[in-house]
């Protein structure tokens, strides 16, 4: 179960990266770590308002390139802060604590 200090962590880190409060990013608790999406609703909506008669504005609204890439720095900013970062099938960041080494064990130990 996620306690809040990774939720805090994670805005902690996204902040540090310049991804502020209005970046549309979200946290959530999932599991043993975060998820991080982007939602796009404010930067949509007025598109998707300013070219409803284009047949192609469903395209648009997915943003497909632009979540790639976001999402792809996304990996990249969590793993560089020490955080094991992967991507999920939807299109978010699913971000949980590395393991770290047990003191005098062989494997793996999570804190």
């Amino acid at each position: 179960m996620t306690d809040g200090r990774l939720i805090h962590e994670a805005q902690t880190v996204l902040a540090r990266a310049g991804y502020g409060s209005g970046s549309g990013l979200t946290v959530v608790a999932h599991g043993d770590g975060v998820r991080v999406g982007w939602h796009a609703d404010a930067l949509v909506r007025p598109a998707i308002a300013a070219h409803a008669d284009d047949p192609e504005v469903a395209g648009f609204a997915r943003m497909d390139g632009i979540r790639a890439v976001l999402g792809q720095a996304l990996l990249s900013v969590f793993r560089e802060a020490g955080f094991t970062a992967t991507a999920t099938a939807d299109g978010e960041v699913l971000v949980t604590r590395a393991p770290r080494p047990v003191p005098g064990g062989t494997g793996p130990g999570r804190d």
